[in-house]
């Protein structure tokens, strides 16, 4: 079994843990509350706003290469793709 770890054990976001402590909680009394994250994933930085066939999410070059090693691979992003790179549980 593969046990999440805690920000307390992720050296790397000791900064990260700094600002959102040293922020100023919000005075909610009543409703919903919405938290929005802005970050870069893979180099990306949101900064392109492609749709459709344009879209070009990251991809670990691991997946991409077995992906591509398969006889009929997968389209990305679906079931078949994500079952082979990310094979269920036994």
């Amino acid at each position: 079994m593969i046990r999440q770890k805690s920000l307390h054990e992720i050296s790397g976001l000791a900064p990260l843990r700094r600002l959102i402590e040293a922020s100023k909680p919000l005075d909610v009394r009543e409703g919903p509350v919405a938290l929005a994250l802005s970050g870069t994933v893979a180099g990306g930085d949101g900064s392109e706003t492609l749709d459709g066939d344009n879209v070009r999410n990251p991809i670990p070059p691991e997946w991409r290469d077995l992906t591509q090693a398969q006889r009929d691979p997968p389209p990305f992003g679906s079931d078949r793709f994500f079952d082979l790179v990310l094979p269920p549980s036994p």
